[in-house]
């Protein structure tokens, strides 16, 4: 899973650092013969999160923002994530993504 801290509140700036560092674990996986099917992201602020998913050349942002009020909801996501990552789907699902946005087109180029 790679992680990005957003700066100034805005969780958009650091989408982009995370997108890179999750095609960067894909790439580096199967580089090593450790493929990955999936590498998961989130950015956040702190007090505001978002997550995102790489499967394949897929690239899929949850289109909610996650508040720290709402902290039983982003240790479901994460918690999800791990129990995934793992091989099993966790008890109870609070996370769900819109479709692809992005398609993984040459080597480390999102479009």
């Amino acid at each position: 899973m790679a992680t990005a801290e957003a700066k100034n509140d805005n969780l958009c700036s650091g989408l982009g650092q995370c997108i890179a560092a999750t095609v960067a674990a894909s790439e580096f996986n199967a580089r090593a013969s450790m493929p990955l099917q999936v590498v998961h992201g989130a950015v956040t602020t702190g007090s505001a999160w978002k997550f995102l998913r790489l499967s394949g050349t897929d690239l899929t942002l949850d289109v909610a923002e996650y508040f720290i009020a709402e902290l039983d909801r982003i240790m479901g996501i994460l918690a999800q994530i791990l129990e995934t990552c793992r091989g099993r789907e966790a008890p109870s699902t609070h996370f769900t993504l819109a479709s692809p946005v992005f398609r993984r087109q040459d080597g480390l180029r999102l479009r």
